[in-house]
């Protein structure tokens, strides 16, 4: 459970909506196209939280033979 969306009585109401809609995102774009990562992650430095703060990628579609 990511912390993002809260707990307990202050848990976002929309937040299954926002994991079913990345979801949707992601096998789309995960079935469709190649990403490949192009530099190391940064992550962000907290004593709180651990997270990758930058994760630059490169996205090709994949080659549909005619």
């Amino acid at each position: 459970n990511h912390l993002s969306f809260g707990a307990g009585v202050h848990y976002c109401l929309g937040s299954r909506l926002a994991q079913v809609t990345l979801d949707a995102i992601f096998t789309q774009l995960l079935t469709q196209a190649t990403v490949t990562v192009t530099f190391e992650p940064e992550y962000l430095l907290s004593a709180t939280v651990n997270a990758v703060k930058r994760l630059p990628v490169t996205i090709s579609p994949l080659r549909v033979p005619r």
